[in-house]
This record gives structure tokens, sequence and C-alpha cells, in this order.
């Protein structure tokens, strides 16, 4: 390398940047082992093995082995010497230093010389936008289709920066403009119509960039980026440019998902997961919430019934996000009301389940749309009888409480939170209040208290609770119905420590004495069968802890006492497994 101090017009910062790397390859190509050392520690590097001599028996046991071990130690020495400072280019590209990139050009450093993880100084000039340099570089022989370690190319940085003009040189420069610019096959297309940069897009499309090319993770092509970002300009000129309006992504199955090469066994023997994928492009703009896009691609031809691999389709994707402008509009359009995935939910059930208190706010807003969006739905026909299948995502995080939501009714969903409001609408409009969840239990028993959880349930008010109850009581509710635990609307209020749903109920005939079906541990155990007493003074439930409610511990032993029932007291226990009272042995 010529020395840059001879080298007249370049400024003191330029040939200080250049002097270190010269000063580095000096010390490799005269295997000055000090000041190489010291040049290697200094930027984190150890420093190469040493051998003691060709007599040494350090590493072989006779001298012919000893020469050769120290040849080719020798020999990887000075590779490994021969390569320091070759990144040069790239790290001044790195740190915007365009002097001494140019600089270094002049001095016949290599531009393709990349840095540790494959970087090149091209990547870092599409990084950075900078034109110049990149056009310095490209003339002096910079590859413009790079890799590095990650699989990236210039025209990724180009294209996630979404620069038009970066693209157009780096295509003249020879890049591919349907050439992987990540590992797992990403293009370039994708990424610019993942910014929305409709020229940046143009300019590939126009240099023969296929639109229909999909990434091989997923499955996705690049009108499903632009449709996720609502990137609606960009949509509509794909579409227009030969784009699948209905194209759907990969389905991936559980045994990829799991990574294990085989499906974890669940307890029924089938594999642990479903199948994910087979997203459309509107499925991903009625996910995101862009009405625009939407409309776009409906216009477009695209299906508004066509479903994901699970069974989910625009509309009930829509409404599970809260996108009630879209549902709108793709009911207007032909959307089923009445389309379940394969966990059986359907857009009513999932607007129901919007209006909990857990998933907006305490109390909810009072026009956030999903009331409204309820009564379109049953104007529209949607059955307010259809029972979901599997929990929904709202109730997986406390699924292991004492609430099994499968088999629930969207008038069972509204009981839950005790919204007044909506389970009059259902009622009104033929939703039975006698239909239970698989596991028996009742709108009654839930809008009590059976399935509140602190922390996991809420409620709109103790007030409209009661006025819930009284609802399905004079609908024809069962009052002492039980389910599969032995658990009645009592117990659950009584677990609640709701005082007036209590009286209430006793009221109307409750049965002090039901009592739940114990807790079986097998070989013919079981803990004690408990009364609406005994869940009152405390019971945890999975990750819940025991509280107590004094008060109605009191209450109910009046109510009792008032009756002539005995009242038996067990004290709030620690889990059901181990409490003061005795174990009994019953016949299983």
């Amino acid at each position: 390398m010529k020395e840059i101090e001879n080298i007249k017009g370049f400024a003191p910062d330029t040939v200080a940047a250049v002097r270190e790397a010269q000063a580095r390859q000096r010390a490799a190509s005269r295997n000055d082992r000090r000041r190489s050392h010291k040049l290697w520690i200094a930027g984190g590097h150890r420093p190469p093995l040493q051998l003691k001599g060709p007599t040494s028996h350090t590493f072989c046991g006779k001298p012919l082995q000893e020469k050769f071990c120290l040849a080719a130690f020798l020999c990887i020495w000075f590779a490994i010497s021969s390569f320091a400072g070759t990144s040069d280019v790239a790290d001044a590209a790195m740190n915007k230093n365009a002097a001494a990139v140019r600089a270094l050009i002049q001095q016949k450093a290599n531009v393709n010389a990349p840095q540790a993880d494959g970087t090149t100084a091209l990547h870092w000039a599409a990084r950075w936008d900078d034109l110049d340099m990149a056009a310095v570089l490209i003339q002096a022989g910079a590859n413009s289709q790079a890799a590095n370690r990650t699989g990236a190319t210039p025209m990724f940085l180009a294209a996630v920066n979404g620069s038009a003009t970066m693209i157009e040189s780096l295509l003249k420069a020879g890049a591919d403009p349907n050439a992987a610019v990540l590992s797992h096959g990403e293009t370039a297309l994708m990424m610019a119509a993942r910014t929305g940069k409709l020229d940046a897009v143009q300019v590939l499309v126009s240099h023969g960039a296929g639109v229909q090319e999909k990434e091989n993770l997923r499955g996705t092509d690049a009108l499903m980026w632009a449709a996720e970002q609502g990137h609606s300009g960009v949509v509509k000129f794909l579409l227009d440019n030969g784009a699948d309006v209905d194209a759907q992504s990969k389905i991936i199955r559980p045994v990829r998902r799991n990574g294990l090469g085989f499906a974890r066994p669940s307890p029924d023997g089938k594999p642990n997961g479903e199948p994910m994928g087979a997203l459309t492009p509107l499925l991903f703009a009625a996910r995101e919430g862009s009405i625009e896009t939407v409309r776009v691609l409906v216009a477009a031809g695209a299906k508004v019934n066509k479903t994901s691999v699970d069974g989910s389709g625009p509309l009930l994707v829509a409404v599970q996000n809260g996108h009630y402008e879209i549902a709108r509009f793709l009911l207007d359009r032909g959307a089923d009301p009445n389309q379940a995935n394969t966990k059986g939910w359907t857009p009513l059930y999932l607007a129901v389940s919007n209006r909990d208190a857990l998933t907006t706010a305490v109390p909810p807003p009072a026009s956030d749309g999903a009331l409204d969006f309820i009564k379109l739905l049953l104007d529209r026909g949607a059955n307010p009888n259809r029972r979901i299948q599997v929990h929904t995502e709202v109730h997986q995080a406390n699924n292991s409480l004492w609430l099994k939501e499968d088999g629930a009714t969207p008038l069972l969903r509204a009981a839950l939170c005790g919204d007044l409001t909506v389970v009059q609408l259902l009622l009104a409009r033929g939703a039975d209040p006698s239909i239970p969840t698989f596991d028996q239990t009742t709108p009654l028993m839930v809008a009590s208290g059976v399935g509140w959880a602190e922390g996991f349930t809420f409620q709109y008010s103790e007030d409209e609770t009661l006025e819930l109850v009284k609802l399905l009581l004079d609908f024809g509710a069962g009052i002492n119905s039980a389910n599969e635990d032995g658990l009645t609307a009592l117990h659950g209020a009584a677990y609640k420590g709701a005082n007036k749903v209590v009286e209430l109920l006793v009221s109307r005939g409750a049965d002090l004495t039901a009592r739940d079906k114990g807790k079986d541990y097998g070989f013919g155990v079981t803990s004690f069968r408990m009364t609406p007493l005994n869940w009152a003074e405390g019971v945890p439930i999975g990750m819940s802890s025991a509280i107590r409610h004094d008060e109605t511990v009191k209450l109910i032993a009046r109510l009792m006492e008032e009756r002539g029932i005995p009242v038996e007291y067990h004290g709030t226990f620690t889990g059901r497994k181990f409490t003061d009272a005795p174990i009994i042995e019953e016949p299983r």
C-alpha cells in the first residue's frame, strides 16, 4: 500500500484514519510479532499461539513432525496476520467517512473486503443511503450482491430504506431484482412494499421483480407485506401488476412450530398445537385494521369468506381485533355472520367478549363500537345460541382456574362479566339461558360467581350483576342446577362474597346445604365436599389465593340458623388437598 502521507489533497483526519490500517498491514507483512500482538490485543483478539522452536516437544513427538507443525502454524499465522486491516474500506464506510473511503480506494484497497460479519463497504453505503459513496464503490468494483452472515445484501438495506435511487443504482450495477436479500428468501420487493414507498416498488417492478415471489419461511409475498402494513397505494399497484389477491401464506404444522422434528403429544394423544397459516392479504389487512387496504382488496375481487387454515375469516379476525368499521364493511360485502373457526369462535361471541372490562377498560368506554356491532350481527342473522368448542385467548391465561369456557354461548360470556346490557339484548333476540358449557356450568352460575377469579375476572358493577341474576331467574334459569364439579350458583356467590346475590338466591329457593363433589385424588380418596358456607370461608383456585369473606360467612351462617340447618365451619384452606378437615374415603 502506498503511503497516504505522500499524497497531497487529503485532510489530516483522513490521513489518521488510514494510517492505523497501514500500520497493521506493515506489521503483518513483516511478521513483527510484538507489534502485531499489540494490535490484535487492542482489537479484542487473542494473539496467535507461539511455538517454542523446531526442537521443542510441545506439540509433536519427532523432529520431522515438529518442523511440519511449525510450518503449518506459521502458514496459519501469516494468513491471519494478512487479514488484519483488510476491512478498512468497510470500516470507513461504517463511520460515514467518505474521504477515507476515497483515499483507500486510491491506495488500491480491496473494496469488497468484509467485516467480521460479512458486511462490506457497499452495505454501509446503502444503509446510510449515501449515493455518492455507493457510486465510488461501484466504480471501484464493489460487489452489488455481496451477502453478510445473515444473508443481507446491499439491496436489502436499500429496500428497507425505501430508497428508489439507491435501488436503481444497485440494479444498474448488476444486482438481481429477484435475488434473495435475506437468508429466508425475502426479496427486495417485499422489503420495499413493507415501507410503503411506492417509487421504490415501481423501480423494482419495472426491472422485472416478481410480484408473486414468496419467501420460504412463512410463504408470504410482497402484497401481503404491503397489506399488513396498510399501504393501500402499494397494494393497488401490485394488484395492477399481477399480484394474486387471494394468495395464501404457507401452512405451518405443529411439528415445524415445535422445532423438534416431531409433534409433542398432548394428554389426548393428539399433536400439541394446531396448524397455522394460509393467511390471505385480506386477512392481514383485516387483522391490522387498515380499512382503505381492505376496500382496495375487496374491490379487486378478494373473497370475503376465505379463511386461514384454522377457519378464521376476515370478519372474525376484524372483530377479534376490535376493527368494527372493517367488520361492518365486510358484512355489507357478503361476509357470513355465523362463520366460525375450528375452535367454534364466532363474530358474535368475540364481539361480546370484547365488551368484557378485561379486554377494554374499567369501566368500558361508553361507545366502544362493540355494542352497536352486536346489534348489527343479530340483525344480520347471527345465532345467539352458537356454542364455542374451545376457550378463547382471553381465558387461556386462567384456563387452569375453575371455569371451563368450552361450550359457552354469547349469553354465558356476557353473564360472566356482568354485562347486563348485552344479556338483555341477547335474551330479547332469542338467547336460551339454560344452555350450559360442556361441563354444565350455566349463565346463572357464572353471573353469580362461578368462574370468578380475583385479578382475572371483572364486572361492570355489583348492582348490574344483581339485576342480571334476577333477570336470568325470571327467564327460568335453574337455581339449584349443578355443574360437573357439583357447584351451584350459590357456591359462586359465596366464593365471590356477593352478599346481595346470596340473599336473592336463598330467597328464591337456593339450597344452602348443597355440596360440591370434592377433590378426587384417586385410589378411592376424595376431600370433603364443601357447602356454600365453606366456599365463603375461602378456597384457593388455580393461581388465586384463598380469600375469606367474613361478612358473607356471617350472612350464610345466619340464613342457615334461621332455617334450622346445622352450621359446619371448616376454616380457610391453603389448598383443596391440604385442609384442616379430615380427608374421608368414599367409594369412587
